[in-house]
């Protein structure tokens, strides 16, 4: 009988969940977007994990115990540990990877480096949550500072790790087609430009204010890969793991598959 590798992944979009898994990421995306009987469209983010990784509140040794190869020989595609909480009680020091997925079932596969915090910002930031909060907010912080602030740094919405992403937008081009054009299409999707606009005159008035909410909830089912600037961040109180977005040309040469479906 065929013996598989077994693996370790936290489902980070469209939801949260730990799971084990016989498939290796490029088989699990696959299944994930459209191999199983559980239907899912759309993109796929999630984390591969230290296979010998152990909290107190994941039942993973339990749960390794229906990892098994079914009768007629197919690797077992999903056992899961959990879905509920799951960021919180994994260790930063967990991850190993992150993978992008597209609906496709093309994958790009990210490592960790090194965020250097720029030394000033020329206009406001977007930045979306995903996990375990899903808000899109416009912010006058960095990539950085903006994950401090709410894992420790805001006294009422801190939460104990913020998985998000940093998006590509022209503050100053934007105001310009809009003054223009006011049914000129949104950067942000989901985001309607007059309020967009009116958000970003809001802050403009209120230069205390270090961000400001535009959405409750994301929509990266329907926001292109390639609006993702500089990468995804994980952010603790007192850890950080980012994983920098390769430029467009890169991903072309060496993931055009990927490429075209992004």
């Amino acid at each position: 009988m065929t013996t598989y590798q077994a693996r370790l992944y936290m489902v980070l979009y469209p939801t949260e969940a730990l799971l084990l898994s016989q498939l290796s990421p490029k088989d699990f995306v696959v299944r994930y977007s459209y191999g199983s009987t559980s239907y899912y469209e759309g993109k796929l983010i999630f984390a591969e994990l230290d296979i010998n990784y152990r909290h107190p509140y994941f039942q993973i040794d339990q749960a390794m115990k229906g990892l098994v190869v079914h009768p007629d020989g197919r690797p077992k595609a999903t056992q899961y540990v959990s879905s509920y909480r799951v960021l919180e009680h994994v260790s930063l020091d967990a991850i190993k990877a992150l993978y992008l997925g597209n609906p496709d079932g093309t994958f790009l596969e990210l490592k960790e480096g090194s965020y250097v915090q720029p030394k000033k910002l020329d206009s406001f930031n977007v930045f979306v949550e995903v996990a375990p909060l899903h808000m899109i907010s416009l912010s006058r912080m960095d990539m950085h500072d903006y994950g401090k602030y709410y894992t420790g740094g805001h006294p009422l919405l801190s939460v104990p790790r913020l998985f998000y992403i940093l998006m590509d937008f022209d503050l100053n081009t934007f105001m310009d087609r809009f003054n223009q054009n006011p049914f000129v299409p949104s950067p942000i999707v989901g985001i309607h430009p007059a309020k967009l606009r009116d958000a970003i005159l809001d802050m403009e008035s209120k230069p205390q204010s270090r961000s400001k909410g535009l959405a409750l909830h994301n929509v990266l089912a329907r926001q292109s890969y390639r609006s993702i600037k500089r990468g995804l961040m994980f952010m603790e109180e007192s850890q950080e793991k980012f994983f920098p977005m390769p430029s467009l040309e890169q991903i072309e040469e060496e993931n055009y598959p990927f490429y075209k479906s992004m």
